[in-house]
């Protein structure tokens, strides 16, 4: 097991580190977008409004920017930490 972590390239190393990093930052900046979910009066006004359901989301979301930024982090860092546990879980 020590000898097989030693064959690991420096590069995988870093790319292991900052994939977890922002794999970790997309989950703690996407609950940010929905703080104005839980006080919000919009949900319960939609079950008796005539209304689209697209409109009341976007005035619940705050940031539809950072909602969006917050996906890609989360995907880029779980494709490149899945890319990684596939490329060495043979070795």
């Amino acid at each position: 097991m020590c000898t097989q972590a030693n064959k690991v390239p420096s590069i995988h190393n870093i790319l292991a580190a900052f994939f977890s990093w922002l794999t970790l930052v997309g989950f703690v900046v996407l609950p940010g977008t929905f703080t104005s979910l839980k006080h919000s009066n919009l949900l319960t006004y939609a079950q008796y409004s005539s209304s689209e359901d697209g409109e009341i989301f976007q005035k619940i979301i705050q940031n539809v920017s950072l909602l969006l930024m917050a996906g890609v982090m989360c995907g880029i860092g779980i494709v490149g930490t899945c890319w990684l546990w596939e490329k060495w879980r043979k070795e």
